[in-house]
């Protein structure tokens, strides 16, 4: 699980209705790649950011949208997929654990 920090566009955007902190403060989802995006196309809006990535949530307008986290898993599908040695185990500091905000994220 990963801090995900969402941008100005980002806290007024209903993807995010009642996940979003009025200070921006930041959300965790889950992650188990490292991939990102390197171009957005040209009128695309950036709705969310890690430390690492700085497009990890993304409305490209016309409803469509892409997420760079795995709001559909929940802790413990990932640590089946770790226990299985599907994905690799993360460092203790961001260990998988329960989140209700991809419950939320898939609800909006």
């Amino acid at each position: 699980s990963l801090p995900v920090k969402l941008t100005h566009a980002g806290l007024n955007h209903s993807l995010f209705g009642g996940l979003a902190a009025e200070s921006g403060d930041a959300l965790a989802f889950h992650f188990f790649h490292y991939e990102e995006v390197s171009r957005l196309p040209e009128d695309a809006v950036i709705l969310a950011t890690t430390k690492d990535s700085p497009a990890i949530a993304i409305d490209y307008g016309g409803g469509w949208r892409s997420v760079q986290f795995h709001p559909e898993a929940s802790h413990s599908t990932f640590q089946h997929w770790v226990d299985e040695g599907i994905i690799r185990p993360p460092p203790s500091e961001i260990a998988y654990c329960p989140l209700a905000s991809g419950r939320t994220l898939l609800a909006n």
